[in-house]
């Protein structure tokens, strides 16, 4: 059945919208890396404690604006996603892993 599922996946070629979304995604990773690593290099130990603090001022601005109920659960949701990927690529960073 997954052997299936996976020669289907290879069989559908790729969009201009999979292209699009794959090229937003590799930016945002370039951007997130460089910004965490000048805060690394800049900041060093605290540097983790800086990222919580402005990414804490963040989270707390999801909370603005007159949203449906749901559209507001998923966007605490996603926020939430990429805020803790955030934290873990500075761990790694910090770790010397990237």
């Amino acid at each position: 059945m997954e052997q299936q599922h996976a020669a289907s996946q290879k069989a559908m070629p790729l969009s201009a919208r999979d292209l699009e979304d794959r090229n937003l995604r590799l930016q945002l990773f370039l951007v997130r890396q460089l910004v965490l690593r000048l805060y690394s290099d800049r900041h060093g130990d605290d540097a983790p404690r800086l990222v919580r603090e402005h990414l804490e001022s963040m989270r707390e601005s999801v909370h603005e604006g007159n949203l449906h109920p749901a559209e507001h659960a998923m966007l605490l949701d996603e926020t939430a996603e990429a805020l803790a990927e955030v934290g873990e690529h500075l761990e790694l960073l910090q770790a010397g892993a990237l």
